[in-house]
């Protein structure tokens, strides 16, 4: 059991290593984030919507985005169109038993995505085979993608499946996942207040 002071020494730590992260973030994405906000804001000029999806930790976090568009960010403003394929558990869990889970998002993207829409997509490590083949529904489709990532999908197949006029946006990999999420957390929400500066014009604080 830790002490009391060893306890507060292991929160500073941790503390330290998000700082840390966050730091390395700034030089490493600013720019990516601004292109994929730049692209989700001309997709729902266009009438188009913003689609995402992921896995564990990451389905949490493509459920924001699509919460924040729908709902608000952090001002009121008009819901913006977007759905999460992570949300729907009873689909889901019927692919999984037929042994087809890879196709657990690419199949709604292919039943009602259109070629103005925006995928946006979660994987860690690069390796998830259901946002494999959600890429490639969409690229069916015509639909641009940004793939959100880390430094640990670099060469994998995910990345070498997007196209040049799709985005992949990369935090860097930490050995504590928790530190990878949090920097993804970042790039969400600096995404979010973007999208909202484009369409809605820079808020007056």
């Amino acid at each position: 059991m830790l002490s009391p002071i060893e306890t507060i020494q292991r929160a500073e730590l941790l503390i330290d290593e998000h700082l840390n992260a966050i730091a390395y973030s700034k030089e490493l994405i600013s720019a990516q984030i601004a292109q994929i906000a730049h692209s989700a804001a001309e997709s729902l000029l266009d009438d188009g919507k913003i689609i995402t999806c992921g896995n564990g930790s990451t389905a949490l976090l493509s459920q924001l985005i699509t919460s924040s568009l729908i709902d608000r960010f952090e001002r009121e403003r008009p819901g913006l169109p977007s759905i999460c394929l992570a949300n729907d558990f009873a689909f889901s869990s019927s692919l999984a038993t037929e042994n087809n889970f890879k196709d657990v998002f690419a199949k709604p993207i292919r039943a009602f995505a259109h070629e103005n829409d925006l995928l946006i997509a979660f994987s860690q490590k690069g390796n998830c085979e259901n946002i494999y083949h959600a890429i490639q529904a969409a690229h069916e489709k015509g639909m641009t993608v940004a793939l959100f990532t880390s430094t640990q999908a670099s060469g994998s197949l995910l990345q070498e499946n997007l196209k040049e006029s799709d985005y992949m946006l990369t935090v860097e990999h930490h050995t504590h996942n928790s530190r990878t999420t949090e920097s993804l957390m970042l790039a969400i929400n600096v995404l979010l207040d973007l999208v909202d500066c484009t369409i809605f014009g820079a808020p007056h604080d």
